[in-house]
């Protein structure tokens, strides 16, 4: 999407505004990440066994390609090889929260803003809503499964309140993610316990889960 218009100023206000509602107490905070993981940590997550249709990796070039590519004796074209893999895209920005949460007890319930560049190799055709690459914005609950329900309903209510105050038509609907293996037992899971709403918005082009 093209920033254009003035909606560059429209999204740093929004922004600050989803800050106010959803960060409030003094233990939440809030991260901008970059969007690299490691090759590691791309399989710790376990999006490369969930999702590998839609994983972005980097390549490394050879030292010999390297050359050719140099000297114009060899164009970058689909007939490529890369020699091997150096690290991976960040396909959503809640990934960087649950690795730098690792081994960290957590004594009550706490809402961490975060912002990050993420990739993704569509499966889907792209359009208004979905691009290989995007900015997203989350706010993660770290807490029990009761703080994770009710964050979840205060979400869908106050982006609801939200977008009714702007009058913005919208649609809600039942989200789901693309498992590669619909079969497996994270696919499974997903279907029989997920409440994850996905809202539409007309304009500007952009989709809030």
């Amino acid at each position: 999407m093209e920033i254009e218009n003035g909606w560059c100023l429209v999204k740093t206000e929004l922004g600050e505004l989803l800050d106010k509602i959803f960060l409030q107490k003094t233990t939440d905070s809030k991260y901008e990440f970059d969007s690299i993981l490691s090759v590691e940590e791309m399989t710790q997550i376990g999006y490369i066994r969930n999702f590998p249709h839609l994983t972005c990796i980097t390549c490394l070039i050879s030292e010999n390609d390297q050359k050719r590519l140099s000297n114009g004796e060899m164009i970058l074209d689909q007939s490529f090889r890369p020699q091997g893999i150096n690290f991976s895209l960040l396909p959503a920005a809640c990934y960087k929260v649950y690795l730098n949460m690792q081994n960290i007890e957590i004594e009550e319930k706490k809402i961490i803003g975060c912002e990050a560049r993420c990739f993704r190799q569509e499966d889907k055709p792209l359009d208004a809503f979905r691009d290989r690459n995007f900015t997203m914005k989350e706010f993660v609950c770290v807490g029990n499964e009761a703080d994770s329900q009710s964050h979840l309903d205060f979400g869908v209510d106050q982006i609801s309140m939200l977008l009714c105050a702007l009058n913005i038509p919208f649609n809600m609907v039942e989200a789901s993610d693309q498992f590669f293996d619909t079969t497996s037992s994270p696919a499974i899971l997903f279907k029989t316990t997920s409440s994850k709403t996905r809202i539409f918005v007309s304009r500007p082009c952009y989709s809030i889960y």
